[in-house]
């Protein structure tokens, strides 16, 4: 393992490059083609990074072969290897004279991985028996190493508190990974970590950025898909970014298992939900999950807070304020909608996720009823219905597919009112997440959006509670803290 330190004002950081104990490096020499290029679904990401946090508890107190000293080294050298394994985010991000995005596989143009590691003289704060409401109780210092589109792919770093307990924060540039593919490297890691045989099984064989090839035999269509506009001329980034400018506030909600069970139960006694199929709904269409009617209860809401506030900014993007709808998009996960035998949930590394959008009627999700909410969760589970088939996936994919679509940003367009994603898929307590001195206790998003209308939606401490990480423009926070049909089903935690 090569090491080159950085030294600050007070800590010192590791650079970890991969190691050469699988002879992976030669075999990336060897390659004729050591620029991966981007897709245009790694492209249409803004070149930013997304983190999570893992705690952990101190190793027991009997344990000698888990000191503080030997878990970093373990995890450094650990890491060394993973890398070797993974060469994406060995890599680095370069963009050349024509704007196309490519990962750079040569080890020797690659910047490292920063390992952070630093102790603090306090005792983690956790809220103890509140459950969800210590779920995003974090501390400034908890916060991950900021990435930049100059900087590395990868960072980690830990830190230490007098208690023992143990925080991780892993942060990854978004266009070389989705959370999906970070966590089957982490997981990895932590196999090699805990010194158990690496399954080659679960690491990709290739690398190419081509996720259409999971999704063949379909006649794909160059069509713009739902919820993205094309320009017929360049516009500038500030204004493609211009939701992210927004004054917002991130508030936090829970709702408990129970709770969503009756928010799911009240929709389907409801009379929109009884009477769909005169409202033009399909018969297939009667069914709903809880996440559908936890979406339409969030949507409704905010929609309610934002429209007793009329002057706020409406970015590029946003519907008009002239037209009957607002368009709530969910990202969404394609590995597991391709066709059977075509991919596992290991084969490929990259970003493999489908914007989906439904457009709502306003006048459905400013009303505070179950009825109305009812018809809204219909309407989303018949857009989910129709835009994630193995066939409408291909043709997203297959929009994406030219070379030119990998500097899309200055001409492409996602429209959305609010945005939604997921993490309930993805178990960050699991077993699979031990590095040796036991599974971590929790996990979470490294932040708290405050983009208004973006929705991040994870599991909670309790098992099958939900916590909600909702951004709201500033002036809409109280409005949205007083929804009587939100508050009705959830609990607030911060804002």
């Amino acid at each position: 393992m090569a090491l080159s330190k950085i030294v600050t004002t007070s800590n010192i950081t590791d650079i970890i490059h991969p190691s050469n104990k699988h002879n992976k490096t030669k075999e990336i020499y060897t390659l004729e083609q050591q620029k991966l290029s981007l897709h245009g679904i790694d492209a249409i990401i803004p070149p930013f990074a997304f983190s999570m946090l893992l705690f952990f508890s101190p190793p027991p107190p009997s344990s000698n072969t888990y000191t503080i000293n030997d878990i970093i080294d373990k995890l450094k050298n650990s890491l060394a290897e993973a890398l070797e394994l993974y060469p994406p985010l060995a890599g680095a991000v370069h963009c050349d004279d024509n704007d196309n995005y490519h990962i750079d596989l040569d080890p020797l143009n690659g910047r490292g991985t920063p390992f952070h590691f630093e102790i603090k003289n306090k005792p983690y704060i956790n809220s103890g028996n509140d459950g969800n409401k210590g779920l995003l109780a974090r501390n400034e210092e908890e916060s991950s190493i900021p990435l930049t589109s100059e900087s590395s792919v990868l960072a980690i770093k830990l830190t230490q508190y007098s208690c023992g307990t143990i925080a991780m924060a892993i942060s990854v540039n978004h266009q070389v990974s989705d959370l999906h593919s970070l966590l089957d490297f982490v997981q990895v890691w932590a196999l090699i970590a805990r010194d158990e045989p690496i399954d080659y099984s679960r690491i990709p064989n290739d690398w190419a950025r081509s996720p259409s090839r999971f999704f063949p035999f379909y006649d794909k269509k160059f069509t713009v898909p739902p919820a993205w506009s094309v320009h017929p001329h360049p516009v500038p980034i500030e204004k493609v970014l211009e939701h992210a400018y927004v004054p917002g506030k991130a508030t936090v909600w829970s709702i408990t298992r129970n709770s969503i069970h009756q928010l799911k139960t009240d929709i389907l006694s409801s009379s929109s939900f009884k009477n769909s199929n005169k409202s033009g709904f399909p018969c297939n269409s009667l069914w709903i999950s809880k996440s559908d009617a936890l979406t339409a209860l969030l949507s409704g809401a905010l929609t309610r807070s934002r429209e007793s506030n009329t002057n706020i900014k409406r970015p590029w993007g946003r519907s008009d304020p002239g037209s009957k709808v607002e368009k709530i998009n969910i990202s969404c996960n394609c590995r597991s909608r391709a066709p059977q035998g075509m991919i596992q949930s290991h084969n490929y590394f990259g970003n493999l996720v489908k914007m989906t959008e439904s457009a709502i009627l306003r006048e459905d999700l400013l009303s505070p009823t179950i009825d109305a909410t009812g018809g809204v969760a219909l309407t989303i589970r018949t857009a989910l219905n129709q835009e994630l088939t193995p066939h409408t996936i291909a043709n997203y994919l297959a929009f994406f597919d030219p070379k030119e679509m990998v500097k899309p940003l200055a001409r492409l367009q996602l429209n959305w009112d609010i945005l939604f994603s997921n993490w309930c898929q993805f178990d960050l307590t699991n077993a699979g997440l031990d590095f040796g001195w036991g599974k971590p206790f929790k996990g979470c998003p490294d932040s708290n959006d405050s983009t208004p209308g973006v929705c991040i939606v994870m599991n909670g401490e309790v098992p099958g509670d939900i916590l909600i990480s909702l951004g709201v423009e500033l002036s809409c926070v109280e409005k949205l803290k007083a929804d009587p049909l939100l508050t009705k089903y959830a609990t607030l935690v911060a804002s």
